[in-house]
């Protein structure tokens, strides 16, 4: 049981150690991690967690790609001695086992963000690439495992923290945790959530529309078809279909306090050749974010009877529809579970009072609580909306109260020894 006694003493040993916590991420800012390009920052991360459990790695294979849950790109990559790092602390009883997890990998950083890698504090906030997205939450795992070796504090149940790779380019790395790892009583996935509970995400699809016209020269419009026209078609009748997407979420459970928590969005256009040739070809490629009182399945049938829907019999004639790339289901764990309570009732104990909500994006957090059927929910320091910006940056005062809300967790919700 959480006591007053151990309480202070965590407080103060984190306090202590706000400099070492600043140092670390840094450290991890200065490292780039761009998705599929992770070595140099697992190689780190294997250094400064190396005493703090048992490690081992989870590989992911090329096999990964058969897995219906694999997220495909444009340009396949080779997964060959790639792995995401797992720090294991045996429990020393029989309390309830735990995953902490949180993502090594950012979105990359043009030119333009000269300050991406300089890891530089400004006003009590750590600044650049991944800040908040996703390495503040590494370093709250950090903090929190580092804690519970110096303080000699013995859960009961089994703790895993999964640092895993690939989680902005739609979750192979957190699939191959599931996958291959042992399944725990509850999962806790680290995001910028501002300190709320999140125990429901938002689902996420891209599509990719494709329509074939007839290209010739501008000199003879009439005896063509152009591709691009017919995809404003396309475009504006998704427009209506996002429009019915709102209404049937309206008031869902959980999102109620967001604008608009679903959207269709339309992220690229390519088509033509010229500027005095008809178009031939367009490709139209977007996303669809939906609430989990719809799924992936059903998001796909509408989207192809949105499209069939239309009165033009070219387009019936002339168009694909697939999904190659990102496809996050929806989730929703209840939030009564004791795993969402007892987080709640440890955040209050320290003067935080988090909303339990849904969160309007998406994360791994999906493949724990659908494929892994585990209770999962999202925590973590950091706002979302200054995730993937060229102003990304995270307070340092909230990764502390995020060590601690979670190690008041953990001494509860695992059980724990002597201290």
């Amino acid at each position: 049981m959480y006591n007053e006694t151990l309480q202070k003493q965590i407080h103060r040993y984190l306090q202590q150690h706000k400099d070492a916590a600043k140092t670390f991420l840094t450290r991890l800012i200065q490292i780039p991690s761009f998705s599929g390009q992770e070595q140099e920052i697992m190689t780190y991360l294997e250094q400064a967690f190396q005493n703090f459990g048992d490690m081992r790695h989870v590989f992911l294979t090329n096999a990964l790609k058969t897995d219906p849950d694999y997220t495909h790109k444009d340009h396949e990559m080779d997964h060959t001695g790639q792995y995401n790092l797992v720090i294991c602390k045996p429990g020393q009883g029989q309390g309830r086992s735990i995953i902490l997890q949180a993502h090594t990998d950012t979105v990359p950083a043009d030119e333009s963000y000269a300050d991406a890698f300089s890891g530089k504090e400004e006003h009590g906030f750590i600044c650049g690439r991944g800040a908040c997205d996703d390495k503040g939450g590494i370093a709250v795992l950090f903090l929190v495992l580092k804690c519970l070796h110096d303080l000699g504090i013995k859960l009961l149940g089994n703790l895993d923290v999964q640092l895993v790779v690939e989680e902005e380019s739609g979750g192979n790395g957190a699939l191959a945790c599931v996958l291959h790892s042992p399944p725990a009583d509850g999962v806790i996935v680290m995001e910028a959530t501002e300190l709320h509970i999140h125990p429901s995400n938002r689902g996420a699809l891209w599509f990719r529309i494709q329509v074939e016209g007839k290209s010739v020269h501008m000199g003879k419009i009439t005896e063509g078809v152009n591709a691009i026209e017919k995809g404003i078609k396309i475009i504006q009748a998704l427009r209506a279909y996002e429009q019915q997407l709102i209404q049937e979420s309206k008031g869902y459970p959980g999102f109620e306090k967001y604008q608009q928590p679903v959207q269709v969005n339309i992220g690229t256009i390519h088509g033509g050749e010229y500027p005095s040739t008809v178009a031939g070809h367009v490709t139209i490629e977007g996303g669809v974010g939906f609430l989990p009182n719809k799924n992936l399945a059903l998001i796909k049938q509408e989207l192809h009877q949105t499209i069939q829907a239309l009165a033009d019999p070219w387009i019936q004639e002339h168009y694909t529809l697939d999904f190659p790339k990102l496809h996050n289901e929806a989730f929703e764990s209840s939030f009564d579970h004791p795993l969402v309570t007892t987080l709640k009732n440890s955040c209050e104990q320290i003067g935080l009072r988090p909303d339990v909500c849904g969160l309007d994006v998406s994360c791994d957090a999906r493949l724990y609580a659908i494929k892994g059927k585990m209770p999962t929910l999202v925590f973590g320091p950091g706002n979302i909306a200054d995730a993937h910006s060229h102003h990304e940056k995270v307070k340092v005062d909230d990764i502390l109260l995020a060590a601690e809300a979670l190690l008041g967790f953990l001494i509860d919700w695992c059980g724990t020894g002597t201290a």
